[in-house]
């Protein structure tokens, strides 16, 4: 399995996850022309999973779907809500719970927690080298159901949107704003990121954490990755931020 995070953060977001024989992203948060330039060429996806129906999510998804025949999996309320984007798409629903077969893959949606229409986060399985890759963004907490989705994956890209302080002192988000990027619906900050790993997690047999959706104004890379290797010292060379300008490959 190969993974690359083409884009991360509120200007954009798609992750891919391919094979020699497959090749499939995860949200289309931009334009056809970005995705393709992110990717240092041309995409043609199978299959395009979209997490939730944010702009910086979906955005890319329908004209994705046009130009590459790619079949779009969404969430029904999320399609709804942006159904106009999708005109002419090879739509099929998904929801938490379902598994989706892709070539070499097994995606498998779950239930996440924000504030769109819908969401769901994924895992993807390649069934030859038995390798799974876990996906979590724009999620203000965890729950159950997610952390047992998200075990035992061999790579992983988590939402560590925010420092909780720095959004706190940052003058330009007003206390509604804050309080909805801190809500249960929200999005993670590091330290939630931070728990999950320690208390959810066996790092000795996680090859690599990639943290994404960043927010530009409330945190850094350096903030995110300083944490990671305090809290986690034994572990600093696993960790990144996306996106990344290389694929990386995940063997066991």
């Amino acid at each position: 399995m190969k993974v690359h995070s083409l884009l991360s953060g509120s200007s954009g977001n798609a992750f891919r996850v391919f094979s020699d024989s497959t090749d499939i992203l995860i949200d289309a948060g931009a334009s056809y022309k970005r995705l393709c330039e992110a990717n240092g060429g041309p995409l043609e996806p199978e299959a395009c999973f979209i997490t939730h129906d944010h702009g910086d999510h979906v955005g890319g998804a329908g004209v994705l779907g046009r130009k590459t025949g790619a079949k779009i999996y969404i969430p029904q309320a999320s399609y709804e809500a942006r159904e106009k984007i999708f005109k002419d798409c090879d739509i099929e629903y998904i929801q938490g719970g379902d598994r989706v077969h892709v070539g070499d893959f097994t995606v498998q949606a779950f239930s996440s927690r924000h504030d769109s229409h819908a969401s769901v986060g994924y895992t993807v399985l390649e069934h030859s080298t038995g390798v799974k890759c876990g996906y979590l963004t724009d999620s203000g907490s965890f729950n159950k159901v997610m952390k047992e989705a998200l075990k035992g994956c061999d790579v992983y890209l988590l939402e560590a949107n925010y420092d909780l302080e720095s959004l706190e002192n940052y003058e330009e988000y007003d206390p509604i704003h804050k309080e909805r990027i801190k809500s249960p619906f929200g999005h993670l900050d590091n330290d939630q990121t931070m728990d999950f790993i320690e208390e959810n997690l066996d790092l000795e047999k996680v090859s690599h954490i990639a943290f994404g959706h960043l927010s530009r104004n409330t945190n850094s890379p350096e903030m995110v990755i300083d944490l990671a290797e305090k809290r986690f010292p034994k572990y600093k060379d696993i960790f990144t931020c996306a996106p990344h300008s290389e694929p990386l490959e995940i063997t066991k």
